[in-house]
């Protein structure tokens, strides 16, 4: 595959990836299993003084936006996954109904997604960042939440340094205590423009003006 084929390939997927199919798992790095989802337990008890508590609890605004994030976010992980590892994940946070849609969905574009990137001589570098959160509804057990992201993905010989701007449309439903995914949809922009002091990069000088950086997230470098 020549490396203008990978470039526009990976590219192609990762948008995808990044999307339609943005918020559907919670990862840590060393194990298979989804953490907690938002809204599972409150913070810890604040002290007025050192002889009474009171215990406070998130409100279902912040429930939901913490939801709508953590979901939104979590598919910078998902390079870094086993298909089983993914299907778990996937099965841990959404509507049962939903689930074997999602898990057919995604393993699929991630394997066309790692099939260009290991061409990739350097680091992979692949964030996704939410940036603004909206609620456009919120019932006791339904919600729908706007959050707007940014996906940055460079890969030395594969990927020029490229960002997608994103707003991703959420609908969460509340099941057993968790807010869990129901569906997303995805809507370009909006995309600002690039600073007026800064010009494209190519990969390679990407990637050394980055050498000795550690990724702030858990993806795995």
């Amino acid at each position: 595959m020549s490396t203008s084929a990978r470039i526009a390939l990976v590219s192609a997927v990762a948008l995808v990836v990044g999307g339609v199919l943005g918020a559907t798992l919670t990862h840590g790095s060393s194990t298979t299993a989804a953490p907690p989802a938002p809204g599972d337990s409150a913070p810890d008890p604040v002290s007025a003084d050192s002889a009474s508590a009171v215990d406070v609890q998130p409100s279902p605004h912040q429930e939901v936006r913490d939801a709508a994030i953590a979901y939104a976010s979590a598919s910078q992980d998902w390079l870094y996954l086993t298909d089983d590892q993914i299907e778990g994940a996937i099965r841990a946070v959404t509507v049962p109904e939903r689930a074997d849609q999602l898990v057919r969905e995604t393993v699929s574009e991630l394997g066309v997604a790692r099939d260009g990137l290991q061409y990739s001589a350097g680091r992979i570098w692949w964030f996704v960042r939410p940036l603004a959160t909206k609620i456009e509804s919120l019932t006791s057990d339904r919600a729908q939440v706007s959050v707007w992201v940014v996906t940055v993905l460079s890969a030395a010989d594969v990927a020029v340094p490229q960002s997608d701007w994103m707003t991703l449309d959420i609908a969460l439903r509340r099941v057993d205590d968790r807010w869990l995914l129901e569906s997303i949809d995805d809507t370009v922009g909006p995309t600002p423009l690039a600073g007026v002091r800064d010009e494209p990069w190519q990969p390679e000088p990407f990637d050394d003006a980055l050498a000795g950086f550690e990724r702030i997230g858990s993806e795995t470098p």
